[in-house]
């Protein structure tokens, strides 16, 4: 899935290079003044984006070294013999995201998901993200 949201993202913003190391996977606008990393986040789903739904990085992820993160969701479209369809959800400097995401624990269940957390996460709503 993470293959599939990167070609997403490429096709959608202009100026990048592929870059694909540990820390991000593209920079936009390479060898300008004004270029910037960008690290794609990637998350298969069995419905087509709400609001209500949320971003998650593990407390580990912290150690990239990006500029941004821009959200994918996919889906494989039922009864299609392996087609996809996705969405870019939104966008956020990685400083940005680090101050204002919840921290959620291992365990915890938010109302508004019902869903026990898999691991130590910084949390956010889509709503609350960039969007293009």
């Amino acid at each position: 899935m993470g293959y599939l949201g990167e070609e997403m993202v490429y096709k959608f913003i202009s100026g990048l290079t592929r870059d694909n190391c540990k820390d991000y996977d593209f920079i936009r606008w390479k060898g300008t003044a004004a270029s910037y990393t960008i690290d794609v986040k990637t998350k298969e789903r069995t419905v087509p984006p709400l609001d209500k739904y949320s971003v998650h990085i593990n407390e580990f992820g912290n150690h990239q070294q990006c500029d941004t993160y821009v959200f994918v969701s996919i889906r494989e479209i039922k009864g299609s013999g392996g087609e996809f369809e996705g969405w870019i959800i939104g966008w956020m400097d990685k400083d940005e995201y680090w101050d204002k995401a919840r921290i959620v624990k291992k365990g915890d269940v938010e109302e508004k998901d019902g869903f026990a957390e898999y691991e130590d996460s910084r949390k956010m709503y889509f709503k609350d993200l960039n969007h293009y």
